[in-house]
């Protein structure tokens, strides 16, 4: 077949041939097309999404032209008008919504909502059946993607928080057709390991790349566990399914992270605070018993022939038994209460900077832990073992911010 082209075709050519001729063609505009809304994001006002029919997808956009058109939903059958185009950036097909009209909701997000609303009437998602997550957890498990940015996000605020903490990971998928069956199996050997608490946890993502955390038998599979489980699943607004199901749901990994630990740098004054009112206590208790002990003694009873002076002798010795074995346990407690210092000394933040670490903080002092958090042009100080780092954010071109 002779090509239209009289000589090879550079690829810039031919897809701006294929856009002109797709702007020009009246076929590919106004165009009413049906489908299911999925994987929803929004950027600087705009709608990108996919709209679906079974296996296919048209990748689609949306500029709503005033605030009061509602955006759309993953899950809902719609109705798109709008004009086909040919992203000539990357030779893809994009879909130009002008406007949407809603048809209610699609199979999937109708399956959904009936499913939670049979697990509702069970008693499945009930206060009273949730286990109380501890606040002060030392050996915790993960249940996530192993070398996910959620799993270096949890390591990392859990160690800082409280340094002696035990972290095992329990590594799974958390999207596709595998990861039903690998996080149930996950679940179940964390669960045997006598941990204090478990959080199962995976970054944000579309409704769809969530589908695995609204499956009846992961739901099923949390309700069976004897160990408080924390859920950190996501950014989306509306809660999955193992959200609901979980001891305590929270929505990112640091705040995870924050539920289940105490900061080391609040406890350690309330630890040694602790310390010196119990040995005062002890002290005052000595000294209290030292002094009832000298009024018995001088009595006239213990002042007279000294028929009861075996009884004066013994009582002496218990006397002086019952110091020693206070001064014993004194310095017993003193001894423990060095040691603990000198734990919690090895952790302090001046040792961890010294050990290669930084602190990031903000303007006004705040603790950076989530990029999140700082916002384009923020000035920043990194604190180090000798000196300090100052850095401002910015938003390069391409809108990505860094």
């Amino acid at each position: 077949m002779e090509s239209p082209f009289p000589s090879p075709v550079k690829v810039g050519e031919l897809l701006r041939t294929l856009r002109l001729f797709f702007s020009k063609e009246r076929l590919f505009h106004g165009l009413l097309v049906e489908g299911e809304v999925g994987r929803v994001k929004e950027w600087k006002g705009a709608y990108f999404f996919e709209l679906r029919d079974g296996e296919s997808a048209l990748s689609c956009s949306y500029w709503p032209r005033s605030g009061e058109e509602r955006a759309p939903e993953e899950g809902e059958q719609a109705l798109l008008w709008g004009d086909l185009t040919l992203y000539e950036k990357r030779g893809s097909l994009s879909f130009r919504v002008s406007s949407i009209q809603r048809k209610g909701e699609g199979e999937r997000l109708l399956a959904l909502r009936l499913l939670k609303e049979r697990l509702y009437r069970e008693g499945a998602f009930a206060p009273e059946r949730k286990k109380k997550v501890p606040g002060f957890a030392s050996d915790i498990a993960l249940v996530l993607a192993k070398g996910s940015a959620a799993e270096a996000d949890l390591r990392r605020n859990i160690l800082r928080r409280w340094p002696l903490a035990r972290v095992t990971t329990y590594g799974t998928t958390v999207q596709g057709k595998r990861s039903l069956p690998e996080i149930e199996k996950a679940l179940e050997e964390a669960d045997r390991g006598g941990h204090d608490v478990i959080v199962l946890a995976r970054g944000g993502g579309s409704r769809e790349d969530l589908a695995v955390f609204d499956e009846e038998a992961l739901v099923r599979a949390i309700l069976r566990m004897r160990t408080p489980l924390v859920a950190a699943i996501g950014h989306e607004i509306d809660k999955s399914l193992a959200d609901l199901a979980a001891d305590l749901s929270v929505s990112t990994p640091t705040a995870a992270a924050e539920a289940i630990t105490e900061d080391v740098e609040e406890v350690l004054p309330e630890i040694l605070s602790l310390e010196e009112r119990l040995l005062g206590a002890f002290q005052r208790k000595v000294r209290s018993g030292e002094e009832e002990l000298g009024r018995i003694l001088s009595r006239p009873l213990f002042q007279g022939d000294g028929s009861l002076l075996p009884l004066v002798e013994k009582i002496g010795y218990l006397k002086e038994r019952l110091l020693l074995l206070a001064r014993h346990s004194l310095e017993s407690r003193e001894r423990e209460a060095a040691r603990l210092l000198a734990v919690l000394e090895s952790l302090s933040p001046q040792r961890t900077l010294e050990r290669g670490y930084s602190i990031t903080t903000m303007e006004d002092g705040r603790i950076v832990r989530d990029p999140g958090e700082v916002p384009p042009g923020a000035l920043l100080r990194t604190r180090l073992s000798k000196g300090e780092i100052l850095s401002r954010r910015e938003v390069a071109k391409d809108g990505e911010e860094r």
